[in-house]
């Protein structure tokens, strides 16, 4: 973004005195509704290795292909100046996992195969894992729907080098995984064995991110500058505004796109709440809304530096929409998750705004 503002100006038509806010930092309490994703520690670590030493194949393989690539470039194209940058497509996989099958009662302890992948009994836990393959990709999400888990079970998934998201537990109506890179995705189950027949979900799709797109340039259109380039003997306040911005990436129909937003602090000062200012054009639908991932502190290390060949693990993952309009072109959500712990929350104000041909 060329020049940020510590102070959000937001006209709105209600008759009351004028609100302002002035910029706060992190680390207010803040009650936040439930994610799909719970932070627990990880129990990955033997069924890694047991997943990378004996999974010599995909359940299934897609790629990103040079003709997705050209279509994405072609739909930018054609797309009205200031419309979010499309990154990623999404394929169809459809792939049932279902666990009644298994007569766990009869498993030793030892690795077996099922439904195209590995599943083992260890302390009286069952454990389920197997491998999508996504080439070309700078990141892959995944779409869990028809979705069915006991207590103590969850969902995740990891990649070859070991990062890993999860546990994920059921949404209704069904819910993306945040982005994971690699060529290699391991998707798995662990759940207690007494409850192992109640494990039910579909892999719907997958979303391919485009690593070559521009979005991930610091400078991907005239309008837009480099934020490294410029620092505090410009604007005092410039690296407090930094972390009130992130990039977010959300999936709507068949595609993926990218906008930005900021962090809009709220009326309490002990409170962060974190509400979340965006586009209309970007986000307006509960919906697409639940899809949102941030990234927070997304910037090159030096002025004009390289594109980013992917994106970093996503800092911030679901929103709930709770106001949008076309007509000023604005979206207010709430994070699902807390952004990270140096982030600033922009200042506001609901005094009028003077036009002057068009010019705020």
């Amino acid at each position: 973004v060329g020049r940020l503002f510590p102070l959000i100006l937001l006209g709105v038509s209600v008759g009351i005195s004028a609100v302002e806010v002035l910029p706060q930092p992190s680390g207010g309490e803040a009650s936040l509704p439930s994610s799909p994703q719970i932070a627990q520690p990880s129990v990955l670590s033997r069924s890694k290795i047991i997943a990378s030493q004996q999974l010599a194949a995909p359940v299934t393989t897609v790629a990103f292909t040079p003709a997705d690539q050209q279509k994405l470039a072609e739909n930018n194209a054609a797309a009205p100046v200031g419309t979010p940058v499309e990154v990623g497509v999404v394929k169809l996989i459809g792939i049932d996992v279902d666990l009644r099958p298994l007569d766990v009662s009869a498993m030793a302890d030892q690795t077996y195969g099922f439904l195209g992948g590995l599943v083992q009994r260890s302390a009286d836990q069952v454990t389920w894992v197997m491998r999508l393959d996504a080439l070309g990709t700078g990141g892959t999400r995944l779409l869990i729907e028809n979705c069915s888990l006991p207590d103590g079970a969850g969902i995740y998934i990891y990649n070859s080098a070991g990062d890993e998201r999860g546990p994920y537990q059921c949404q209704p109506g069904g819910f993306w995984t945040q982005s994971i890179a690699g060529e290699q995705i391991y998707v798995q189950v662990d759940v207690p064995e007494q409850s192992s027949d109640e494990v039910r979900f579909r892999l719907s799709a997958m979303m391919l991110l485009d690593s070559s797109s521009l979005a991930f340039c610091p400078k991907n259109a005239p309008c837009v500058e480099d934020g490294s380039c410029h620092g505090e003997h410009e604007w005092s306040a410039i690296d407090k505004a930094r972390k009130a911005i992130a990039h977010i990436n959300y999936i709507k129909g068949a595609s993926s796109y990218m906008c930005t937003g900021g962090l809009l602090a709220d009326t309490d000062e002990s409170t962060s709440i974190p509400y979340f200012l965006t586009s209309n054009q970007c986000i307006d639908s509960p919906e697409v809304a639940a899809t949102v991932e941030t990234w927070f502190n997304y910037q090159t290390d030096i002025c004009n530096g390289a594109c980013k060949s992917r994106p970093y693990v996503s800092s911030t993952f679901g929103a709930s929409l709770l106001d949008h309009s076309s007509v000023d072109d604005h979206s207010l959500l709430r994070l699902d998750q807390d952004p990270p712990a140096d982030a600033w929350f922009l200042g506001w104000s609901d005094t009028p705004v003077a036009f002057n041909g068009g010019t705020m």
